[in-house]
């Protein structure tokens, strides 16, 4: 439960020290940033859908899951580019 949550990201700081280049291309696809992405898309879309919108439950819900979905891909895509960045400040040897 806590690895797919990624509570334990401490347990393993130090381990091996030589193989970074595996740990900084890894991302999780199901983050806990992610997963509440996606409520809130899905929350948001859905309600706006239903009363806003005035449409059926159904197709409120289709709509809601497609944009859950990409509330999702866009908080995953952003904290890649911000990995991406934060490799780019390594290479350049600039230290916070």
């Amino acid at each position: 439960m806590f690895s797919f949550l990624d509570f334990d990201a401490a347990d393993n700081v130090g381990d091996d020290v030589g193989d970074t280049a595996q740990h900084s291309e890894y991302f999780r696809f199901l983050s806990l940033q992610s997963v509440l992405a996606f409520l809130m898309g899905f929350g948001w879309i859905g309600f706006a859908g239903v009363r806003e919108w005035h449409l059926n439950a159904w197709l409120s819900f289709v709509i809601a899951v497609v944009a859950g979905a990409a509330f999702m891909a866009l908080s995953m895509w952003l904290m890649f580019q911000v990995k991406k960045l934060n490799k780019v400040r390594e290479a350049i040897c600039i230290t916070p």
